[in-house]
């Protein structure tokens, strides 16, 4: 599990930058209303997109971080 290149690590980064977005949008919010899930839904998205284009790009361009 200290291998750097396992599949777990994108995804508790991405937990952790879930969570702390979250957090933060709680705190400031009135009422955490459909705007904040709104923006959790699409940040979401548009984080997993970036994890997975990562991931595929390694594989396609051959990369050194090859799982």
């Amino acid at each position: 599990m200290n291998d750097p290149k396992h599949p777990i690590w994108p995804l508790a980064r991405l937990i952790v930058l879930m969570a702390t977005l979250t957090v933060i949008l709680y705190m400031n919010a009135n009422s955490f209303d459909s705007d904040e899930y709104d923006i959790v839904k699409w940040f979401l998205l548009a984080a997993s997109g970036t994890v997975g284009m990562e991931y595929f790009l390694q594989k396609v361009l051959g990369g050194k971080n090859n799982a």
